[in-house]
């Protein structure tokens, strides 16, 4: 028996933890009326399962390397022994574990690979997860569509984790060649969207492909990481100076003089603390 937990890509992983190598927190969904959650808590000892079933999340968000995330420790392949693995892990008692696997077995949040593996070979289907190819993510992620599965709500896809579908390779190798017009179009969309002035959108778009050849070709960037740090500086940019005297004057920048002046290089200001009429009048004192 090897366990892992179903769907751990659709349900536990963000735009930010699919870049790093190792996960030191885990996003966790927070939907509590679906049918699995429940079905979860709907026992005497539910508190303790629930317990259980987010330090089975935390053990499983360790594993490496990043393909391996999802997977409950092997123990001895047994249900006693895995949870005598997850109790020393987790610090917890193994007998929690060994209560609570056989019931998110049963509703569907954990699954036993073997098991999944041989129903696949008998219905001659791929023994691996099933999972949309891009081109249906990416749709999915700019509609907003959502489904339920198992009691947990899927989330829409993050936009910089759209995959090889908009031509901006995430997974460190540069496709041949540069994206053609339409995927410029598709991911500026999505750029401007996040950008808070919506307005000289045509001239933009030329703006956008420009400044992604250049972090491109310069800065030694793939396509799918120019795109994601266009979009993050967005963010950046507004956190620095959104609160500063500046921003009357920043705000109304058009995506074109943003991009093509690099303006995301802008250093924060200095904060300016306000001289009030008496300080005015103490410093006037002492310089008498």
């Amino acid at each position: 028996m090897k366990l892992r937990i179903k769907d751990w890509q659709i349900h536990f992983e963000n735009c930010e933890s699919k870049k790093l190598k190792r996960l030191s927190w885990v996003p966790v969904p927070n939907k509590t009326n679906g049918e699995g959650y429940t079905d979860l808590v709907d026992h005497p000892d539910g508190a303790a399962h629930l317990g259980a079933w987010l330090a089975i999340i935390e053990a499983a968000s360790t594993k490496e390397p990043r393909e391996n995330r999802g997977l409950l420790p092997d123990g001895d392949g047994t249900i006693p022994g895995i949870s005598r693995s997850l109790g020393r892990i987790s610090r917890l008692p193994g007998k929690i574990f060994e209560e609570v696997l056989p019931r998110l077995l049963r509703i569907g949040w954990v699954e036993d690979l073997h098991a999944v593996q041989q129903d696949t070979a008998t219905s001659g289907d791929s023994p691996e997860i099933a999972v949309d190819p891009p081109e249906v993510a990416v749709t999915k992620g700019r509609e907003g569509n959502r489904r339920e599965q198992n009691g947990i709500e899927e989330k829409p896809l993050c936009p910089t984790l759209v995959g090889q579908a908009d031509g901006f390779s995430l997974n460190g190798s540069v496709p041949q060649g540069r994206p053609g017009k339409a995927r410029y179009d598709e991911n500026y969309a999505v750029w401007y969207k996040f950008y808070w002035n919506h307005n000289g959108k045509i001239p933009g778009r030329k703006a956008y492909e420009k400044a992604i050849n250049r972090l491109v070709d310069r800065d030694h960037k793939t396509y799918g990481q120019a795109r994601a740090f266009l979009i993050d500086e967005i963010g950046a940019y507004r956190g620095r100076f959104e609160s500063s005297d500046s921003w009357s004057w920043r705000a109304n920048l058009l995506p074109a003089s943003w991009l093509n002046q690099e303006l995301w290089t802008d250093e924060a200001e200095p904060v300016r603390i306000p001289i009030t009429k008496q300080q005015l009048q103490v410093d006037a004192w002492d310089r008498a």
